[in-house]
Parts: structure tokens; C-alpha cells; sequence
């Protein structure tokens, strides 16, 4: 009776295969180690004193690093060739890569600026040609506010170059 009302839409979702069920099993284990491994990072970060904006980007970092994996792996178990997709996500990943480049940079020079803080806020510093008081320090960029009252973003990059 179910599977006549199911019948325009392919199968019945009530018996699938038992390769979908692994799949599926798969994924759930998966997910969970990806959530353990990042659950125990962060806690083993916390033990060493890390800032917590490093905390955050790191687990972050972990967890969408290893979440595609996880799709990988699933899919493999289903029987999809990897080969090809690896192909196009390595290829997708380098052409992110260049086009993302500055910031990039800007983002790993954001987490030497967090990790090793070469300066804090409230410190007058001079970045090109720009002389302030530390506002803010990010990932991307940091703020300073000038003597004369205005607010200067300059990226991180410069900020570890200068």
C-alpha cells in the first residue's frame, strides 16, 4: 500500500538499501568523531592558555576541514567514484586560493598578530605612515584611532610587515 503511494517519486524511503543504511551510519559516526576531535582540540587549546578568538578559529577551522571528508567518505560507501570530485575540489580549492590570496594572508597574519601579540590595545604604534592608538585587533584588519581623532583600518598583513 505504501509503496503505490510513493510510486511517483522513485522508492519508497521505508526500504532502502543496506548500503544507504551504512551510508547513512557512516556519516553519523563520522560526524561524531569530526565533533569528538574538535571538542577535545578546543579543550586541550583551553589547557595551553590559547586566546579564545584562537579557540573559535581553530575548532571552526578543524571542523570544516574534516566535515568534507566525512561527505567524502559517505559517498565512497555508496560506490561514487572519488577520483573525479577530488580532482574538482582540489582544483576549485586552488582557484579559491588565488583569488583569495590578500586575504588570506591578511587572515594568517591576523592569527600571528592574536597568538604572539606583538602589541595590545590601547598601544601607540606607527604603521606605514600611520601613527595611533591601538582600537581593535582582528583577523583581517586592525583599528587604530590617530592624534587627531580618526579612525584608521589598516590590514594585518602590514601591521606584522611594518
Amino acid at each position: 500500500m505504501i509503496d503505490g503511494y510513493f510510486s511517483g517519486y522513485g522508492t519508497c524511503p521505508f526500504n532502502r538499501s543496506g548500503k544507504d543504511r551504512y551510508s547513512e551510519g557512516v556519516v553519523f559516526v563520522d560526524r561524531l568523531v569530526v565533533k569528538l576531535l574538535t571538542a577535545s582540540l578546543e579543550r586541550l587549546l583551553r589547557r595551553s592558555k590559547v586566546e579564545e578568538t584562537l579557540i573559535s578559529f581553530f575548532s571552526s577551522l578543524a571542523y570544516y576541514t574534516l566535515s568534507p571528508i566525512v561527505v567524502m567518505v559517505a559517498l565512497g560507501v555508496l560506490g561514487i567514484p572519488m577520483t573525479s570530485m577530488v580532482a574538482v575540489l582540489g582544483a576549485s580549492v586552488l582557484a579559491i586560493g588565488i583569488a583569495l590570496q590578500d586575504s588570506i594572508a591578511n587572515l594568517a597574519a591576523g592569527v600571528l598578530v592574536l597568538g604572539l601579540h606583538p602589541y595590545q590595545l590601547g598601544d601607540v604604534v606607527e604603521v606605514d605612515g600611520v601613527s595611533g592608538y591601538v582600537k581593535e585587533i582582528g583577523f583581517f584588519h586592525s583599528t587604530f584611532t590617530t592624534r587627531d581623532n580618526k579612525t584608521a583600518y589598516l590590514p594585518t598583513k602590514s601591521v606584522i610587515a611594518g
